[in-house]
């Protein structure tokens, strides 16, 4: 039974090891085999299988040599009790990488349960063949072994069975078949034999007889004590699917409360920010002249009446905006490492948009203080990539993303765009995030400068705004009054509307962004 059992939680115990042949590479901050392989590992954990098995299908197709991806979905269709999938996927991954313990011992022991040991044997030998001193490989071929034997020792003892005539009990065939008693009185000869040796042999067999009895009363006992265990098993492993079919629905529908819950409605653990401002670009032709400024004014705001600790607000301004350093900070080295779910993330920015129409893909971008125009593929922030990485790589479940840059421009150079066209979709960056975003102006609309002071009209006011009530302000009560100042200063200034936008994919309390953290941590 004990040998059952680990057999039984052999796959489990492969998945918890995450046995890899591969070299694991630096992860990227798109998606790759690797974080979908990485994905597929937590989901399994948590019991979403369906979820799961998309990650590992979604791996395989970006690349479809990769042995760990169908090594993992053979183990995830054995738990789902697809077997004959899972030997496909095992075959596949030993295909790819025939040098590998682990995936032999996995596909030997999907033989083993299918009672095909001879299989499973040479599975074993395989694996101790790259590994000598493997536990599981050797145990799991003794069990198989042992499992032949029972059934040659089976078949060779039904062979040899018959039934002795006038007994009614099954005897070997390697014993006599009885004759008649014969009375031991005279010790006389009969035709060359004597009687007193015929009745010690009727008393041998009668002794044989009755051995035979009871070997095949234990044998009967031992079939239905066998029977009984295999019932007991059933009933165990039927209790046990049970079990983890409660669980699995327990864990589902506390995922579907908690993504039901308000996150807002929650305290908030700590607060991280990444502040980005460039006025100054490698492109001289391209600078502006507030955005730094509005950049670094909007830090001395968190740093001080918006409670944020030094330490976790990033401030990277004209020559430190590259797109390398704002993608590291973003999706590697910085906001992935520090935010926690129930954490604040704010991510400004302020810079060049550029609209659809300036890329042969009609991607919309966001530049860089080292992004070419005439190169925005090779060397823009596409917005779409920029949702992605907020989505997948940044963990908070309250993200606040505000953009005072438009995918516009007008041939006056207080305006922050390239083009007239279209300015940044907030409800399409919302939908791609799933968080809340503020937009200095609508799609068809340019962000302005201010005429009266050193910022942007929108940063100006939003800053204002957030002060509106003190400590106290929420940001729909902030946004409210910024929208307003905006709107009349730019139609009193320019002639023209700039309407800011608000869109938000969450639900629950409004957010103060100066509302203290409970449990703030250290910063890198």
């Amino acid at each position: 039974m004990k040998l059952a059992k680990a057999l039984s939680g052999f796959l489990l115990f492969c998945v918890l090891q995450g046995a890899s042949a591969d070299t694991k590479c630096l992860a990227e901050w798109y998606d790759s085999d690797r974080s979908c392989l990485e994905r597929a590992r937590t989901l399994f954990g948590t019991g979403q299988f369906d979820e799961a098995q998309k990650a590992l299908d979604k791996g395989l197709a970006l690349n479809p040599r990769n042995a760990e991806l169908y090594y993992f979905r053979g183990v995830l269709n054995s738990t789902l009790k697809h077997y004959d999938l899972a030997l496909v996927d095992m075959d596949q991954a030993i295909n790819l990488n025939p040098n590998y313990a682990a995936y032999y011992i996995a596909r030997g022991t999907l033989y083993s349960n299918q009672g095909k040991h001879d299989l499973a044997i040479k599975d074993f030998d395989q694996a101790l063949r790259y590994e000598p001193r493997n536990d599981s490989a050797r145990v799991n071929k003794e069990y198989c072994q042992g499992e032949i034997q029972k059934l040659a020792d089976a078949a060779s003892g039904k062979d040899k069975i018959i039934s002795a005539p006038n007994l009614g009990v099954a005897v070997s065939t390697a014993v006599p078949i009885p004759v008649p008693k014969v009375a031991r009185e005279k010790h006389t000869k009969r035709g060359g034999t004597d009687v007193a040796t015929i009745a010690d042999n009727s008393a041998e067999l009668s002794r044989l007889t009755k051995e035979l009895e009871a070997k095949q009363k234990q044998k009967d006992q031992e079939a239905v004590l066998a029977a009984k265990l295999d019932a007991e098993r059933k009933e165990k492993e039927e209790l046990l699917r049970k079990l983890a079919e409660i669980k699995v629905a327990s864990r589902t529908a506390d995922k579907k409360a908690e993504a039901e819950a308000k996150p807002e409605d929650k305290p908030v653990k700590d607060k991280w920010a990444l502040i980005i401002g460039i006025s100054k670009f490698k492109n001289q032709s391209l600078n502006l002249k507030y955005p730094s400024k509005d950049a670094k004014d909007f830090y001395d705001y968190l740093v001080g009446d918006g409670k944020f600790q030094k330490d976790h607000v990033k401030l990277l301004l004209d020559d430190q905006a590259t797109r390398g350093n704002i993608l590291s900070e973003l999706g590697d080295r910085w906001l992935p490492r520090m935010a926690a779910p129930d954490d604040l993330v704010l991510i400004y920015f302020s810079s060049h948009g550029s609209s659809s129409d300036m890329d042969v893909g009609g991607v919309n971008y966001l530049l860089a203080h080292d992004s070419e125009p005439d190169q925005l593929f090779a060397s823009g922030l596409a917005m779409q990539d920029l949702t992605r990485v907020i989505k997948g790589r940044v963990h908070s479940d309250r993200v606040v993303l505000i953009l005072d840059a438009c995918h516009s421009g007008a041939a006056e150079p207080e305006a922050k765009g390239l083009v007239r066209v279209k300015n940044v979709d907030a409800e399409a960056i919302a939908q791609g995030t799933g968080q809340l975003v503020i937009s200095s102006s609508t799609p068809s609309q340019v962000s302005w400068e201010s005429k009266e002071v050193a910022n942007s009209v929108f940063t100006r006011y939003l800053i204002d705004g957030l002060k509106f009530k003190g400590d106290k302000t929420t940001l729909g009560e902030a946004f409210s009054f910024m929208k307003d100042k905006v709107q009349n200063e730019v139609l009193r200034a320019r002639g023209v509307l700039q309407t800011p936008v608000l869109k938000s994919k969450w639900q629950g309390s409004d957010i103060i962004i100066s509302a203290p953290p409970i449990e703030p941590r250290v910063g890198l």
